[in-house]
């Protein structure tokens, strides 16, 4: 599994901006290459998150995903705040589903 830090991406600790997530999302993109391993984004140190930084992420990452022809597979590790129906709703409209486990991570994918 690729393990990026979110916080060693960003120099805020609330990420509010869609341009925020546009960077993020090109960051990743180096760890979509290869093998079609599980991707998996580390939270800690972040304190919060809008949803319309969550709407850019996960389309940032959607695309990269389906530029490359492959599956995303996805890990949130120390998501800033619970799983809401709001997070899930905005993973709908990208066509992902989205849970939250045992250990509080969230994990996301396309259908299959």
């Amino acid at each position: 599994m690729a393990m990026i830090g979110i916080s060693d991406m960003v120099e805020y600790k609330v990420l509010v901006t869609r341009t925020t997530a546009r960077k993020v999302g090109t960051g990743v993109e180096e760890a979509l290459h290869g093998p079609e391993a599980p991707l998996a984004l580390d939270f800690e140190g972040i304190y919060g998150f809008t949803p319309s930084f969550f709407d850019e992420l996960l389309h940032s990452i959607g695309e990269i995903a389906r530029r490359q022809g492959r599956e995303l597979d996805m890990e949130i590790v120390n998501p800033p705040a619970e799983l809401s129906s709001v997070h899930e709703a905005i993973a709908r409209a990208h066509g992902l589903w989205i849970v939250e486990n045992e250990k509080g991570s969230w994990r996301l994918g396309f259908p299959e």
